[in-house]
């Protein structure tokens, strides 16, 4: 049966701060001034990741610290009072350690920040060149001049406020309120018995694990809600190969769009559950150039950020555990749990290779959550 987690729960570990402090560039940075694509300024939030290494005996806890100082050139990168990306070592008494990362969204998407990470790690190694030159013009998701809207575009919420230059974006946040966090995992062979039981039903080509993850999401999701209300699901693109030309791998910025689609929660609840995977798998294939570009535009005539009931976000394909530092590849990468109760993340799970979603809802929503996910798995092992 699919787990809430691959190990038991631990109690919070007790961690004592040996050290805390700015660390600025060896000389000063040049300032100028960064184009922010229409994507790059509504994603105005955190994103705190954990990295953990296994002990190596050239580099002990003892020293890690002062390493971590030298190897992280300019840390902290601070505009104004802000801070957009912060770093953190932690030393385990069996040798490891771990890196957590925070960086604001504004900076990369997860295919940027993996380009971060791989420069990073190559100034760790003494006389290496960066590992990937990045490209940094983001004027090259410019909206045209003139914007031309050409699709309609229900996955952002308008908001009456000015456009133009000087104007503020809406902030994509929402409230901090009190909410559970749990992981639910689904192994190799879950993920494999889906597909088989959608194969049968279904004419899909090509079944992805993140199509079928984010299905049985979706359908979770759904049980809050009255049959009658449409539910949108939200799931996040790579628009790198979807624009023409491609754009770069190096590209270490923002190229993602939200893509919705949208069904009752009587369907949701009681359909087959093939139709969901076929109705985000088709979803999918919208996101076109002209759909990206139109998206573009529709975000320079109005202010929006995206809309939907729920929005799935895949660290599937980012490997940032095959990252090769001096002290070398991390054991796991992951997400860190914050208050967004709008964003599910789905990952690798550390033990198997199966993939873990990790949810963040109000108690009592979670514990319907809980009780369809797990009924929903009782059903398709009995059948």
């Amino acid at each position: 049966m699919a787990a809430l987690s691959a190990v038991p729960s631990m109690e919070d570990l007790k961690i004592k701060f040996q050290e805390s402090s700015l660390i600025f560039p060896y000389k000063e940075t040049p300032k100028k001034s960064i184009f922010l694509s229409n994507i790059d300024q509504i994603l105005n939030y955190d994103i705190p990741t954990a990295h953990f290494f296994k002990a190596n005996p050239a580099f002990p806890p003892e020293i890690m610290g002062f390493f971590a100082s030298l190897f992280i050139t300019g840390g902290v990168l601070l505009f104004g009072d802000y801070t957009w990306v912060l770093f953190a070592v932690t030393s385990f008494k069996c040798g490891g350690f771990a890196i957590g990362m925070s960086t604001n969204h504004i900076l990369f998407d997860g295919l940027g920040a993996k380009v971060f990470l791989l420069n990073l790690a190559s100034q760790s190694l003494e006389n290496k060149p960066l590992a990937i030159v990045p490209y940094n013009d983001r004027r090259i998701l410019a909206a045209r001049s003139p914007p031309h809207v050409s699709f309609p575009h229900p996955e952002f919420l308008k908001f009456d406020l000015p456009v133009g230059p000087g104007s503020t974006p809406p902030k994509f946040d929402c409230i901090i309120e009190e909410i559970d966090f749990k992981i639910f995992k689904l192994t190799t062979t879950h993920i494999s018995h889906l597909k088989d039981n959608i194969t049968k039903t279904s004419k899909i080509d090509r079944i992805s694990t993140l199509a079928v993850v984010a299905a049985l999401i979706w359908r979770c999701k759904a049980f809050f809600d009255d049959k009658n209300r449409v539910s949108t699901l939200l799931s996040v693109i790579d628009i790198r190969p979807r624009v023409n030309p491609p754009l770069p791998y190096s590209y270490s910025a923002n190229a993602v769009l939200p893509l919705g689609v949208s069904e009752t929660c009587e369907e949701i609840k009681n359909g087959p559950f093939s139709k969901l995977v076929e109705i985000i798998t088709e979803g999918a294939k919208e996101m076109t150039h002209e759909s990206v570009k139109s998206a573009f535009d529709w975000l320079e005539l109005n202010r929006g950020i995206p809309h939907g009931d729920y929005m799935v976000s895949s660290w599937l394909r980012l490997g940032f555990d095959e990252v090769e530092y001096a002290w070398g590849k991390p054991m796991y990468s992951c997400p860190v749990v914050n208050h967004r109760k709008d964003i599910c993340w789905v990952f690798r799970d550390a033990v198997d290779n199966g993939v873990c979603a990790m949810v963040a809802l109000p108690s009592q929503e979670m514990d319907i959550f809980e009780g369809v996910f797990h009924d929903f798995f009782a059903s398709i092992l009995v059948h």
